[in-house]
């Protein structure tokens, strides 16, 4: 699978999606995650659609060009994880989010 990472200083976020082959269903995509902020780590699967994740994607890529703007991707139900990105217009991109760990079952460290 591949990797997309986000980093800066003292901060790094390792997006890995994978699509399932369900590809009409609401939720398609298991996207493992990955956050390292200031000492602090943890790490969470989402169940996003794949759609979803591409539009994030795109608002993304507009955003490293323009600067601002915003974009979010969340789980459609379950444990209500999240990640906003938001870029203020003068080089920076604010992260912030909700991760649910301590899935069984699910092994988050492949």
């Amino acid at each position: 699978m591949k990797e997309y990472e986000l980093s800066g200083q003292d901060f790094s976020l390792i997006l890995e999606p994978k699509v399932e082959d369900e590809v009409h269903l609401p939720t398609n995509t298991l996207m493992k995650v990955r956050v390292e902020s200031a000492g602090f780590a943890g790490n969470s699967v989402f169940d996003v659609d794949a759609k979803a994740l591409g539009r994030m994607a795109l608002a993304l890529d507009e955003m490293y060009e323009t600067l601002k703007g915003e974009t979010e991707i969340q789980e459609p139900y379950g444990f209500e994880q999240f990640l906003r990105f938001v870029g203020n217009g003068r080089g920076q991109i604010w992260v912030t989010g909700f991760l649910c760990g301590g899935f069984q079952g699910l092994d988050t460290q492949q």
